[in-house]
């Protein structure tokens, strides 16, 4: 009987197996893992006091992994050797390099460089603390960082608090405590200990703590900061409970407020703004020679006093002809000098103002020498080209960059292939297409003062109308002698109707205000115009496109905005942009109020300029 019994089990349980196996359903997983990694221990605790320890180790409730953690991770105060960090399973190891400061209270903050190592999920905005001393430090201060040009936040940079108070101590010493700037240009300086402090912020190329390297990226908040903490008043909404069908909940109860008081760290809303340091140790960056006639220059900064004399003899004084970039710190240095031209080495004194060390203003010289390498490799030309090049015997002088059609209040400008020593402006004739008939027309010829291959020619046009530009053989001779074929060249003026007209009232304006309109796409400056006591200012024949609005407070009045300058403690001037686009139309007519006086720089970083990005530690 427990024969047959033991027999019956087993025979029952072979067919529940066959069963569950001949039945192939999909098995049902679990919820997918969506949480960070959370700490389950560490040594020493998060906050420890009196630590002496040469490593931290803090274990999580799963495997976690590490991203960019050597360029995310911030440790504060900096140390001079980073420490070593590494994942093991489940724990974070942080070994240190150097010994701990005594009676300091240290942040390591990992940003989000640690996630999960099965879904990624980010543990994200992780610090943590302790103290070689028996207190842990616990103010904090706060704020943005912006680009002081477009007010976007500034992602990725240092900001500093130094308790020594001289100016120096920004490019001498180590700052007492730091953070890094997220991609809203947010930072949070934490465990600070009570006291007066300046606070600065650096790009620190050379990742060595100091402002040290020329034309480095800064920022510094004016005035001291002295951390402390206050209570605040805070209102919470109590939603009113809905009622359930049936019910006999009165519908005309209202939520109610409730206040209470909140801890809150001050200063939590500074506002920083960021730019290029000028250069003023002034350097020659590169040079070359790449055409016989011509040496190009390019300077480290704007460049300013600036000498040149060819180690030659026999050197007329009028050797060179100059053509500065647009922020003169570059140069193209045309020969006039034949004989200079035809000397394939050519050595140059090349003096310029600069500062020593001491920032004292001197003179600098450098002697460089021009070496010109003709090119030998045959190349490969079309007929066409080759039959023309038969014809011309002589190389002429190119006429380039007309446009077919312009603008009403623009002139018709031609450049150059290389710089002229000959100009005759008799050979230049402008004339009206008036029914079928060409008519003379008067105008003016402007010679670019920066680019001297540059010409203008400026009158008013009539809207619509059709003009003919005719240059005479020979009107310009370059440099190399050679002269310019004769051209004639039709151009149409774009109908006033194909413009919009903007009418700006700009509401409480202050002084100093100057009012620029910004391509939306390049955002550089279309018009300006200084705002009246009045406010109101009309743009005409703007071209149909998408524009920004903003004010300079133009404190130098020089009619553009200027960066700012650590040496002489100058700020960038304040910008404030208008909260919209502004889409011009044709034949349109478009009236903006601005009141700039309700301008939020943050608002309107967080919402015009920011840009969406994975990690807040670029």
């Amino acid at each position: 009987m427990k024969r047959f019994l033991f027999l019956f089990i087993v025979m029952i349980g072979v067919i529940a197996i066959w069963v569950r196996c001949a039945n192939p359903g999909t098995p049902t997983g679990g919820a997918k893992d969506e949480q960070p990694p959370r700490v389950r221990k560490s040594v020493p605790l998060d906050g420890a006091l009196n630590f002496t320890g040469k490593e931290v180790s803090i274990e999580f409730d799963e495997l976690i992994q590490l991203k960019d953690v050597n360029q995310k991770l911030v440790v504060s105060p900096p140390m001079n050797k980073v420490p070593t960090v590494v994942a093991r399973g489940s724990e974070l190891l942080v070994t240190f390099e150097e010994d701990l400061q005594e009676n300091t209270t240290y942040t390591l903050d990992f940003a989000d460089a640690i996630s999960d190592n099965n879904e990624g999920n980010v543990l994200p905005n992780f610090r943590f603390s302790f103290s070689t001393g028996d207190v842990v430090d616990s103010l904090s201060v706060s704020g943005h960082l912006f680009d002081a040009e477009n007010l976007a936040p500034t992602a990725g940079s240092l900001v500093f608090l130094h308790s020594n108070l001289s100016d120096t101590a920004f490019q001498t010493l180590v700052p007492v405590r730091l953070a890094k700037t997220d991609e809203k240009g947010y930072f949070s300086i934490r465990n600070v200990r009570p006291g007066s402090y300046r606070v600065y912020a650096i790009t620190d190329a050379n990742a060595n703590y100091r402002f040290d390297q020329p034309g480095e990226r800064i920022a510094w908040y004016d005035s001291l900061v002295v951390p402390a903490f206050e209570y605040r008043t805070v209102a919470d909404t109590i939603k009113a409970p809905k009622p359930s069908e049936g019910s006999s909940v009165d519908t005309l109860v209202a939520d109610s407020v409730v206040y209470r008081q909140e801890l809150a760290y001050i200063p939590d809303s500074l506002k920083l703004f960021m730019f290029s340091d000028p250069v003023r140790q002034q350097y020659i960056k590169s040079s070359d020679r790449k055409e016989k006639g011509r040496l190009n220059l390019v300077f480290g900064a704007r460049v300013e006093g600036l000498k040149m004399e060819p180690l030659l003899d026999s050197v007329d004084d009028e050797w060179f002809i100059p053509e500065f970039s647009q922020g003169r710190d570059s140069l193209s240095v045309w020969l006039r000098d034949t004989m200079l031209i035809a000397n394939d080495s050519l050595p140059l004194a090349v003096s310029y103002a600069t500062v020593d060390s001491l920032m004292q203003p001197i003179f600098k010289t450098d002697t460089l020498t021009f070496y010109y390498f003709a090119d030998d490799t045959p190349k490969k030309e079309s007929k066409k080209k080759k039959d023309d090049q038969e014809m011309d015997e002589v190389p002429s002088l190119g006429i380039k960059d007309l446009k077919s059609s312009l603008d009403i209040f623009s002139r018709l400008s031609f450049y150059l292939d290389a710089a002229p020593v000959y100009f005759n402006e008799q050979g230049l004739r402008l004339s009206k297409m008036v029914d079928s008939t060409l008519v003379d027309q008067s105008f003016n010829v402007i010679r670019d003062s920066l680019n001297v291959r540059r010409f203008s020619v400026d009158r008013v046009w009539e809207s619509g109308a059709a003009y003919e530009l005719v240059v005479d053989s020979a009107t310009f001779r370059d440099v190399y002698g050679r002269v310019n074929k004769p051209l004639k060249f039709k151009t149409t003026i774009n109908k006033e109707d194909s413009y919009a007209t903007l009418y700006l009232t700009v509401e409480n304006p202050g002084e100093k205000w100057l009012v620029q309109i910004l391509n939306a796409g390049n955002e550089s400056v279309d018009r300006q115009a200084r705002v009246p006591a009045n406010g109101k200012i009309a743009f005409r024949l703007l071209k149909p496109a998408e524009y920004l609005l903003r004010i300079v407070v133009d404190v130098n009045d020089n009619g553009r905005w200027d960066s700012g300058d650590y040496l002489l403690r100058r700020q960038p001037e304040v910008l404030m942009y208008y909260p919209e686009k502004i889409a011009a139309r044709a034949n349109w007519d478009h009236n903006v109020k601005w009141n700039p006086g309700e301008f939020d720089v943050l608002q309107f970083s967080q919402s015009f300029r920011s840009k969406s990005s994975k990690s807040n530690r670029p």
